[in-house]
């Protein structure tokens, strides 16, 4: 079992992620620009709606990962490997029982696939197309256990070397065939094949990792209990987090169209991977936290709580700039110009963008502190507010109305009830300290905002070496007036970093 020390782990996690992160953007964006070439727009928003769908149907995991992670951090840190193994052979069933439902519940959406689908598309490929998309999801929950395990001995690096080399191979034969045979049948069978090839190699190398795997006797009767409090406790939280993350684009396909669903999303396309950045960060000091919280006292827990909020609002300020200033310019000149949507829904997507990263850290030490039943009922609240907020606001103002919607909702519950509970009641701090921790970036945010944006505005690229040295500037300019305001934290964090 990994041995290193926690920052040790996230540093190594960190800039092996950051590698394959490059690599597979870089893939992933190619394989779209091939895809908007080759496909109809008809077909670009079914892809992005029936990712939608596959993500509401995976409520059946019920956030079991979640509580995974969570159960295997003190056996890890105990070297407990009986109890290790006892907990992967019963996570693995409990995934293989997952996958089959989930593919036996999406086969029983398709009659309602006419109505939710607002498509030109005949209905026997928007059936095809679900059913390849069904199980490639049921697919990747096979073996998932034993990746947990990787994941939680903090060796999350591992999982990105194998997922990087398998998404090269998946792009090159993507690419080959959508240039060749313009098939969209074979482009999702590739897409299946390689998430079972994946699986199948990251099973393996986790028992060659960790001989003592095997099966072994059930989990203890206490054990089983309280995975499965936790886990009523998360499916309340889970089910609100999808409705809130995940129905846009049906709200988009019912509201306005399935063809305003693919000319969003290639939006999507770009800020997420920005988002992606942020999640493979928040990935690789995870398991960290989750050691961290299993054995530290909370002075302990605070002093890094605040160095991670220091540095998640620096990453998030500078991001949210750049996609302002850039995101319209990036379309143009990589879909063409009849791709564009207005400025008022780049601002709607930067605005949802902020909200829900601002507040990563407080989400990663719930998560590591397994603090599922306090703020369930939030997340429901949100996902009600969201659901009535982007009917309004969608019929009134079209698509930012939804995508201001969801952030509206964020703001009223999550934004500030979740600090609460974490700092006030769990780790015995005032959270006073917090919200003005975030009011006063919010405020520099806007500032540098309003600054990079006016200036930025004089530069139209034309071609990407132009958008590149665009970029360059922007992120440059934002960076630099971030540091010159919040200069002596920035100071004590990097100073923490090296040490």
């Amino acid at each position: 079992m990994n041995t290193l020390a926690r920052t040790q782990n996230s540093k190594r996690n960190v800039f092996n992620g950051i590698i394959n992160f490059s690599i597979t953007s870089f893939l992933h964006f190619l394989v779209r620009t091939i895809f908007i070439r080759t496909l109809s727009v008809d077909i670009l928003g079914i892809n992005g709606l029936y990712v939608n769908i596959l993500q509401v149907l995976s409520l059946g995991e019920l956030g079991l990962s979640n509580i995974a992670l969570y159960t295997m951090y003190k056996p890890l840190q105990k070297h407990d490997k009986k109890e290790i193994s006892r907990m992967v052979t019963f996570y693995s069933r409990i995934y293989n029982i997952i996958a089959v439902a989930i593919f036996a519940i999406g086969l029983a959406v398709i009659p309602f696939l006419p109505a939710i689908a607002n498509s030109n598309l005949p209905m026997h490929s928007l059936i095809g197309y679900y059913i390849l998309f069904l199980l490639n999801t049921s697919i990747s929950y096979i073996g998932i256990s034993k990746q947990l395990l990787i994941n939680a001995d903090q060796n999350i690096r591992v999982i990105k070397n194998a997922t990087t080399l398998i998404t090269v191979v998946q792009s090159i034969a993507q690419i080959v065939l959508l240039q060749v045979t313009r098939s969209y049948y074979l482009y999702l069978i590739i897409q299946c094949v390689c998430t079972a090839a994946l699986n199948f190699y990251l099973a393996r190398r986790a028992k060659r990792m960790y001989k003592f795997i095997n099966k072994q006797e059930g989990l203890s009767k206490k054990k089983r209990r309280s995975i499965i409090r936790m886990t009523k406790d998360l499916f309340i939280y889970k089910v609100s987090v999808v409705i809130v993350n995940s129905t846009d684009n049906i709200l988009i396909s019912v509201l306005l169209g399935a063809v305003v669903v693919g000319y969003y999303s290639n939006y999507v396309m770009v800020f997420s991977i920005v988002a992606n950045l942020l999640y493979l960060i928040i990935q690789s000091v995870s398991s960290s936290i989750g050691h961290l919280a299993a054995e530290a006292s909370n002075q302990k827990k605070l002093a890094v709580f605040y160095k991670i909020l220091f540095i998640m609002q620096w990453i998030v300020t500078v991001a949210s700039v750049c996609l302002l200033a850039l995101l319209n310019d990036t379309i143009r000149i990589w879909a063409g110009e009849s791709f564009v949507l207005s400025q008022l829904v780049v601002v709607a997507i930067v605005t949802n963008f902020y909200t829900s990263n601002v507040i990563n850290p407080v989400w990663m030490y719930r998560e590591a502190m397994g603090l599922y039943g306090a703020v369930k009922w939030t997340m429901a609240v949100t996902a009600a507010l969201n659901i009535v907020l982007s009917c309004i606001l969608g019929l009134a103002i079209g698509l930012s109305g939804i995508l201001f919607a969801t952030a509206i909702s964020r703001i009223l519950t999550t934004v500030w009830y979740e600090p609460t509970i974490l700092l006030k009641k769990n780790l015995g701090d005032s959270v006073g300290k917090y919200y003005r921790t975030q009011l006063k970036n919010l405020i520099i945010f806007l500032v540098i905002a309003i600054l990079v944006c006016q200036v930025s505005a004089i530069f139209i690229p034309n071609n990407f070496m132009t958008l590149l040295a665009k970029a360059v500037l922007v992120f440059l300019g934002a960076s630099l007036l971030y540091v010159i305001f919040q200069n002596g934290q920035t100071r004590t964090v990097l100073k923490w970093l090296r040490s």
